[in-house]
């Protein structure tokens, strides 16, 4: 299987970056759930999020199966977790107050959880 390229990749991250800055200019910190998405940006669908600081390199964090997102992909910060606690304490109090979320496909359960670890 061939990778998504990192200079797609690259590309991909840049033009998300350019429309959330022109959408909502105060954005901090965006969180990609969906599985499509997270292929978008990382050429790789994991059970994770991904996480996009607005001034910082993002970072996918990667439930299940973080073997295979580091052989399906070239995206630089693939992190390994246990539970979203752990994206919590990695960011620790550098996590803003306000997260933008994709909301069209997020279930009600999941949106619970998420608000839970990262209120």
């Amino acid at each position: 299987m061939d990778r998504v390229p990192v200079r797609e990749l690259n590309n991909r991250m840049n033009r998300f970056r350019q429309i959330m800055d022109k959408a909502h200019s105060e954005w901090k910190l965006a969180i990609i759930i969906t599985k499509v998405n997270q292929y978008y940006f990382t050429g790789t669908m994991q059970d994770g999020i991904l996480v996009i600081p607005r001034d910082k390199e993002a970072e996918y964090w990667v439930r299940r199966s973080y073997e295979r997102a580091l052989d399906e992909s070239h995206f630089p910060r693939i992190m390994p977790m246990k539970s979203y606690r752990d994206v919590v304490s990695h960011y620790g109090d550098r996590f803003p107050k306000e997260v933008y979320l994709e909301t069209e496909s997020v279930p009600l359960g999941l949106y619970n959880r998420l608000n839970r670890h990262f209120s």
